[in-house]
């Protein structure tokens, strides 16, 4: 496959900052990017990553 065509699947790792409207029982999730991996899907799955997993090491 050519690696410029080749899908990628984009996991982010993000602390979450959660706050809570004072006239109602929502909660309203805001999510800030602590790091942004692009690892090639083709890999992760020949790899048998497990999504549940920490991420594979940057190279």
């Amino acid at each position: 496959m050519d690696p410029l065509r080749q899908p990628l699947v984009t996991v982010l790792e993000a602390p979450v900052v959660r706050t809570a409207q004072d006239h109602c029982e929502r909660l309203t999730v805001l999510v800030c990017a602590a790091s942004v991996t692009s690892v090639p899907l083709d890999e992760l799955l020949a790899t048998g990553w497990d999504f549940t997993a920490p991420l594979p090491e940057k190279r």
